[in-house]
């Protein structure tokens, strides 16, 4: 169905950058120009200084940026190709909530025809940007978020597996939240998570911009017919995904509650 991959990602260096939690930020879409002033002020090495980037001049600025950080070794190459296990500590609802992704490299296809499947529309203006950011910046620095079935548990029971890899970065990020991040790359259990993506359909929670951005932007570059996905399994505790906000300019009808009760 899907093809899912290990791949030699891109870390920060917590002994150049300090305070690793700091460093990271939140999707482009979800913060301010306030927020991203704060954010960008707290640290030189802020992801947000290349999330955020739009607008042809602060784009190419940021590719500058993302290379004198290789250079610099603020940001170092995983040795050999790995999967990444993450572990998001948040509230919700007034409770601690816990989340496990898999981030990995995902094979680039149109829409449903490899089994990644989306829920949405886009829209021109911000696909253009984050096209034009993915193709100048050369890199994904902003996972999208899905989730597998994993009917079977094969992949759980991987990721509870992998559990046992110590951490290498832990920390808070800006807003609280607590992140840990294991990098997963004995070659048997690579295979293993491999092949248990391989029978699923990857079904889009977050990113559907960045997605098409990724198809937009596919060139001769070695990855760039792949893009950096976070993937949880649906039974997952902590996968919560809220809807967005709609405002109809119509009156509803009068019995819509009710008929959304039988199926919501």
């Amino acid at each position: 169905m899907v093809r899912v991959m290990p791949f030699r990602g891109f870390r920060y260096d917590s002994a150049v950058v300090g305070d690793w939690g700091g460093v990271l930020g939140p999707p482009y879409d979800i913060v301010d120009a306030g927020q991203t002033a704060a954010l960008r002020a707290a640290s030189q090495h802020q992801i947000s200084h290349i999330e955020m980037a739009s607008g042809e001049a602060e784009i190419a600025r940021a590719a500058q940026l993302l290379q004198a950080w290789r250079a610099e070794g603020v940001i170092l190459r995983e040795e050999r190709p790995a999967f990444y296990l993450h572990e998001h500590r948040f509230m919700a609802n007034g409770q601690e909530q816990t989340r496990r992704a898999i981030f990995g490299a995902v094979e680039l296809s149109e829409w449903g025809t490899a089994g990644v499947m989306a829920h949405e529309r886009t829209m021109p203006g911000p696909k253009a940007t984050r096209t034009a950011l993915r193709s100048v910046v050369g890199a994904d620095v902003s996972p999208l978020m899905a989730f597998v079935p994993d009917a079977e548990r094969a992949l759980a029971m991987l990721i509870d597996q992998a559990m046992d890899v110590s951490p290498s970065d832990e920390a808070a990020d800006p807003t609280g939240d607590r992140h840990s991040l294991r990098v997963i790359d004995d070659p048997q259990t690579v295979q293993a998570i491999e092949d248990a993506f391989a029978s699923q359909r990857v079904y889009m929670a977050d990113g559907h911009h960045r997605y098409e951005s990724a198809l937009a932007s596919q060139d001769e570059r070695p990855g760039s017919r792949r893009v950096l996905m976070g993937i949880v399994c649906a039974a997952d505790p902590g996968l919560a995904v809220g809807a967005t906000h709609r405002v109809t300019q119509v009156a509803a009808p009068e019995r819509l509650t009710e008929q959304l009760s039988h199926r919501f």
